[in-house]
């Protein structure tokens, strides 16, 4: 199977997402919105696999210590930190901060 780098589907998405006139309403000068979204979509699909492939198992081991416990949740706090980054960024989504 074929797997896109990230630059690819970058260019793309941002393809893809600026037939949006709804998207496009939110660009300023040079900030294109639909570029925002791509990369901060790209950025988060990151984020999640790092919290579904690396933290939820290590969570999910039997004989898991508390400073492991508590590492792993920092560190998965650390993610949807980047993740909540993204959305805050993008104008695109201000109402889910309403």
């Amino acid at each position: 199977m074929f797997i896109m780098d990230k630059a690819q589907k970058f260019v793309e998405l941002t393809k893809a997402i600026e037939k949006s006139s709804k998207v496009n309403s939110f660009d300023t000068g040079e900030i294109r919105e639909a570029a925002g979204i791509a990369l901060g979509l790209l950025d988060m699909e990151e984020s999640f696999l790092v919290i579904m492939n690396k933290f939820i198992p290590i969570l999910a081991s039997e004989n898991i210590t508390e400073e492991i416990v508590d590492e792993t949740l920092f560190n998965i706090g650390e993610e949807l930190r980047h993740i909540l980054y993204h959305i805050n960024d993008m104008r695109y989504y201000a109402y889910i901060k309403e």
